[in-house]
């Protein structure tokens, strides 16, 4: 999920599921993205990465998302902030998901002036959580963008 204080596209909106619409289900590693599974090496193209070059890693799923926002959609005047909260899911393709966490984490952009425009972004404190939060719920249960079939069942967690 994303939140965005920033100019939108006539097609986004402030909360938003946090992938392409061609992306065939809201979970990062089912479609185009970067991501690896078990022992992988990170991403070929590195440039938008704080690292150089590729990496060994080991992981169920890791995912290699490095979002950024140009100057263009900043508003004049106010910094620029997105937070996005990745949970974890564990898919049971014949009962309910289950989240296994959450993470809330994001970056801002300081706006300097009307000549200099915005800082270079500067990331916001991770955040681990147990469970999603009322917003993240909200955002997944009134998006149209996927037909989601084994959707958690959300009435019995306990958002944070």
């Amino acid at each position: 999920m994303r939140f965005t204080n920033s100019k939108l596209l006539a097609t986004q909106t402030k909360f938003a599921i946090d992938v392409p619409s061609q992306q065939p289900s809201p979970f990062y590693d089912d479609g185009e993205l970067e991501y690896g599974r078990g022992s992988h090496l990170t991403p070929i193209d590195s440039t938008d990465k704080p690292w150089f070059g590729r990496h060994s890693r080991a992981s169920t799923v890791g995912i290699y998302d490095t979002p950024y926002l140009s100057d263009w959609f900043g508003i004049k005047g106010q910094d620029i902030v997105v937070e996005f909260e990745t949970c974890v899911v564990c898919e049971n393709y014949s009962q309910r998901d289950s989240v296994l966490s959450c993470g809330k984490w994001g970056f801002s952009r300081d706006y300097v002036n009307e000549m200099d425009g915005w800082a270079e972004p500067q990331t916001l404190p991770l955040q681990c959580v147990i469970t999603p939060t009322t917003r993240f719920i909200t955002t997944v249960n009134d998006s149209h963008q996927f037909d989601y079939q084994n959707i958690i069942d959300w009435e019995l967690i306990q958002p944070q």
